[in-house]
């Protein structure tokens, strides 16, 4: 812990906050990671607010509780609760697709950000109805996604789920349904839509047209649509 003294614009009047850094390892995988924070969870501590506002609930019984009910169950769930206003933010060594399912005893609007940038803003969800949140993060490097309630009362998640996989495994073909490389040149000729991700999983083009990649660096590449998915390597 490190004391600093604060001098307020009077010049005269002093107050000592003390601080602590705490530092803490990203998830870091298997993925995906998947919980329906059934009894027993325990909050992780790359959840870097478990105890800001946000409490394991076990059991929780309040009006929208038979959303989250597990097999068996019909009068009590198991949910991770977040207070008015109140940030959970993850923090991860990597994110291709991050998903969670919410609720609320009242109207809410969540947010999502990535790396404090806001990223996605939900429209009203009504009481007592599952919402999911489902977001394609795509960055291979230590980030955070932060979910917020917007609204004054408390938020639950009934169900997260983290996916890391980017490149995948075994693939090899560079030519599939009407999409092809040949070298240089992404061929689109049905001009589907299609996104290019680099060897860290960031996503560096979307486009329905061809895709010159002559001036893109070398390396690995993986090339997608919603029923294609190639990898291509550049070579200079």
């Amino acid at each position: 812990p490190v004391d600093y003294v604060v001098t307020a614009q009077d010049g005269i009047t002093q107050k000592t906050y003390q601080v602590s850094v705490n530092l803490i390892d990203p998830y870091s995988g298997p993925y995906p990671y998947e919980t329906t924070f059934s009894s027993g969870y325990t909050i992780p501590i790359w959840m870097l607010s478990p105890t800001n506002g946000i409490s394991f609930n076990d059991a929780y019984t309040s009006s929208d509780a038979s959303l989250w009910y597990e097999s068996g169950e019909t009068t009590a769930a198991t949910v991770l609760k977040a207070n008015s206003y109140t940030d959970i933010e993850f923090y991860l060594s990597k994110c291709s697709t991050f998903t969670v399912d919410l609720s609320a005893t009242g109207s809410r609007v969540y947010t999502l950000s990535v790396n404090g940038l806001l990223a996605f803003t939900s429209a009203t969800i009504s009481s007592n109805t599952k919402y999911t949140l489902s977001y394609n993060v795509n960055m291979n490097e230590p980030i955070v996604v932060k979910i917020t309630n917007q609204n004054n009362g408390s938020a639950t998640l009934g169900h997260l789920k983290i996916e890391g996989d980017f490149l995948g495994t075994g693939l090899n073909s560079t030519s599939k349904n009407d999409i092809y490389f040949d070298g240089k040149i992404i061929h689109n000729n049905s001009n589907a839509a299609i996104q290019v991700y680099d060897i860290t999983g960031r996503r560096i083009i979307t486009s329905v047209n061809n895709i010159d990649m002559s001036y893109s660096p070398k390396g690995a590449y993986v090339v997608k649509s919603s029923d294609t998915t190639l990898k291509i390597m550049l070579v200079k």
